[in-house]
């Protein structure tokens, strides 16, 4: 609070009194003459009064006041000796700042600027009534006179707000003829008590200092001069249209108040008089300045580069930009964003975003097999009464030159769940956030958009979930589906409202399917090395996802030799986490000891049964162990010559369990009937088994055997497929030549038969045989 009763300060007066307005003189003028004047005054002294006392500087408000009249330097002085205690200090509050962009609407409801004095009255120099007050504080200035026989005086409060410019991206000139709208909300209380003949007394209020086409300011003024006595108040909302330039850096309300008692004697020469009264107050609960010209408030730059799944390298460049308008989105005229070239770029429509109040946009060109042009871009708004709004970036003079590594999934491999984490090492210490985004079949997108799920992320975190948030189109991914996954580094430098962005992309393809097990089953003279081999064509697989499991150590490659059935287990287990981790299947080579027992195959009990059922049982405990680590992830046998005596004991052992989905059966000598048996009970369908023969099979060919054409005709359609190779011929034919082309004889039983089909064992492995014969 700045109350003033006798104030202490000489030098700062004189200032003061050359820069407070001798308004009063204007005002109180009439009392040289009140009988004559006073009528032809009235109706114009209301216009006048806070006209002339309106402020036009903003940082030294009080320095050129309109209508301030030259005094003689000896009653300056003379003024300064009488009044040298009246000093008007300053508050020392910060000022408020406004930037323009980001403050599309500011409101004041604190204020800053406090000002309080007494002053003489030009008309009367008697001295100050001895009942005074005058203070500035809060939102609130006050003043108060009551003036008995012989005194007489002014008392003026200010308060209001004063506040800096911050142009942000925009320079004066750009700016400085923006429309301006500014409400100011406030209430006040005036009060002026006199009598005809031995003084006055005057009250008044107003805004003080509002340049602005065609406004002279608000007041309202009551007293001597308009001949009221009495009192008055309201609450008043007011609103005025001027520019950023003719505002200037402050608003402020002012109090005014003065009285004058005049000494007069009786006859007999005593003292007699009236005491005369005034005082105005007013509170002001907001001041809000709303900048009517369209303003660009956000506007980022991106420059990108990106590689693809197959270390494809592709640039682009990105300008998002929102443009606000205090008067409503509908006066947008345009809004167009041009490149260091000149050139505008395309405006992608389906990211725009209209509110009621703005316009969102995007410009991206992509696909860009160098680097954009680097320079400056600009973005320029119009509303529909021409008001331009312009910004100008920065100059860009680098593109970033690497990409984010993602941990997981790996390039072109499989993820075993439709919700798989996402992983990727940190970018750099400079990283601002991530965006996350999967695209896939068109079935599965978005309508919105050209993605499946997006979301952003903070720089800190470094795996997410797929759909963690609910937001995606589908709430697993497909199995079987490919899909591509982004991950986008952001690096951002940001001032204002403007910022530029490097975008580091990279990009991989994926596949939903649980790891599979594949067993390989090799026959006699055989370690299984070509098989595997031929096995690479239909899966993934490197050194960790491969296991190799030996009867006996014969100079071949091992993994484990003669193992026990726990030994077994935490190997196939082992390899299954590595399959799901780096998005593989699971192949396991059984290598039966049947180098030179070849001769003892049809004894009923000998080294080569011992064999095949110890090939069986460890295939059973493989298929077990990985279904406990993997329960979805589907299991293939695929056996050869004695391989297929070993499936064929596989499942006879498992008691009516179905230990694989799919069997593929080349050229085996197992009975056939026993088999089929064992294959029915079991709950095997026919399209799950392949039978393979292969013309002039001579080793593998008794009646009896599943490698007998006839025999294994008969089973087709009830226990398996039965296909057989007119072109691939020989006992091992079908095992080396899995990716070579061949003609075939299909035989599906009573779902018909296909003749001369043209393919691969590896299609005809995997070819649906349900759905009838392949067409090319």
């Amino acid at each position: 609070m700045r109350k003033h009763a006798i104030l202490a300060a000489v030098i700062p007066l004189a200032i003061l009194w050359l820069s407070v307005s001798v308004h009063s003189s204007s005002w109180l003028s009439a009392r040289r003459n009140p009988t004559n004047q006073r009528q032809q005054q009235q109706e114009q002294i209301q216009q006048q009064h806070f006209k002339k006392a309106k402020i036009t500087s903003i940082k030294r408000r009080h320095e050129k006041m309109i209508g301030l009249k030259k005094l003689s330097s000896w009653f300056v002085l003379v003024i300064i000796l009488l009044a040298g205690f009246n000093v008007p200090p300053v508050s020392a509050q910060e000022d408020f700042t406004i930037t323009i962009g980001e403050d599309k609407v500011i409101t004041f409801t604190e204020f800053n600027y406090h000002d309080s004095w007494f002053e003489n009255d030009p008309n009367n120099p008697e001295p100050w009534p001895d009942q005074r007050e005058a203070y500035s504080e809060g939102n609130i200035a006050y003043v108060s006179l009551s003036a008995t026989p012989g005194h007489a005086g002014v008392a003026q409060a200010l308060v209001g707000v004063e506040f800096e410019w911050d142009l942000g991206p925009y320079t004066w000139e750009e700016v400085k003829d923006w429309p301006v709208n500014v409400t100011i909300n406030f209430s006040y209380q005036i009060e002026a008590y006199w009598v005809e003949g031995h003084g006055s007394a005057d009250a008044g209020v107003g805004v003080d200092n509002f340049p602005g086409p065609g406004f002279d300011g608000w007041y309202d003024f009551m007293g001597y001069e308009t001949g009221e006595t009495g009192s008055r108040g309201k609450t008043v909302s007011e609103t005025y249209q001027t520019t950023i330039e003719e505002l200037g850096e402050a608003i402020v309300l002012r109090a005014y108040c003065q009285a004058h008692s005049a000494y007069m004697e009786d006859e007999e020469g005593n003292p007699i008089g009236t005491t005369y009264h005034s005082s105005a107050e007013v509170h002001i609960n907001s001041i809000k300045i709303e900048i009517l010209n369209p303003q660009i408030t956000d506007f980022l730059v991106s420059l990108e580069y990106l590689v693809g799944p197959n270390g494809e390298e592709q640039y682009g460049q990105q300008v998002i930009a929102t443009v606000y308008h205090p008067q409503g989105s509908d006066q947008i005229e345009s809004f167009v964003a041009i490149d260091p070239t000149g050139k505008e770029l395309p405006w992608v429509s389906e990211e725009s975003n209209i509110t009621s109040d703005s316009w969102n946009f995007m410009w991206f060109e992509g696909n860009l097999p160098e680097p954009p042009a680097f320079g400056t871009y600009t973005i320029r708004a119009t509303d529909k009464d021409g008001h331009v709004a312009t910004v100008t970036s920065w100059p860009t003079d680098h593109i970033s030159d690497r990409v984010p590594t993602i941990t997981y999934p790996i390039n072109h491999k499989y993820v075993e769940t439709g919700v798989p984490t996402f992983r990727w090492e940190p970018f750099s210490e400079r990283t601002t956030g991530y965006l996350i985004e999967v695209t896939g079949p068109p079935e599965e997108t978005l309508p919105d958009g050209d993605y499946i799920w997006s979301i952003s992320l903070p720089p800190s975190q470094t795996e997410v979930q797929f759909n963690c948030d609910g937001t995606a189109s589908v709430p697993e991914l497909t199995v079987g589906n490919t899909y591509k996954l982004f991950v986008f580094a952001y690096e951002d430098v940001c001032s204002g409202i403007q910022c530029y962005r490097d975008t580091s992309i990279r990009s991989i393809e994926f596949t939903v399917k649980p790891p599979e097990l594949f067993v390989v089953i090799p026959g006699i003279n055989d370690h299984g090395e070509m098989m595997i081999e031929r096995a690479k064509i239909m899966f993934d697989y490197d050194d960790e996802c491969l296991v190799r499991i030996c009867e006996a150590n014969r100079g071949q490659v091992c993994d484990i030799v003669k193992p026990s059935a726990e030994q077994v287990r935490q190997e196939i287990i082992e390899a299954t986490r590595k399959a799901k981790d780096e998005g593989k299947d699971v192949i396991v080579n059984i290598d039966m000891d049947l180098e030179n027992f070849w001769w003892e195959y049809l004894l009923p009990i000998s080294r080569w049964q011992r064999s095949v059922r110890w090939a069986g049982r460890i295939a059973n405990i493989v298929s077990e162990a990985f279904r406990e680590e993997n329960p979805t992830g589907a299991r293939i046998l695929y056996a050869h010559s004695a391989g297929v005596d070993a499936a064929s004991w596989s499942i006879k052992r498992a008691r009516g369990e179905k230990m694989y989905d799919d069997l593929y059966l080349l050229n085996g000598r197992t009975n056939a009937y026993s088999l089929a048996r064992a294959l029915k009970r079991s709950g095997y369908e026919w399209e799950q088994v392949k039978v393979f023969t292969s013309k002039g099979d001579l080793i593998a060919n008794p009646l009896w055997s599943l490698s007998n054409y006839g025999v294994a005709s008969r089973g087709a359609g009830k226990a398996w497929v039965h296909l057989h190779s007119l072109t691939i011929t020989g006992h091992s034919g079908l095992r080396d030549s899995i990716g070579i082309e061949g003609t075939f004889e299909v035989n599906l039983g009573p779902f018909g038969r296909c003749e001369g089909v043209v393919g691969t064992v590896e299609e005809m492995m995997l070819w649906d045989w349900r759905a009838g014969c392949p067409v090319r």
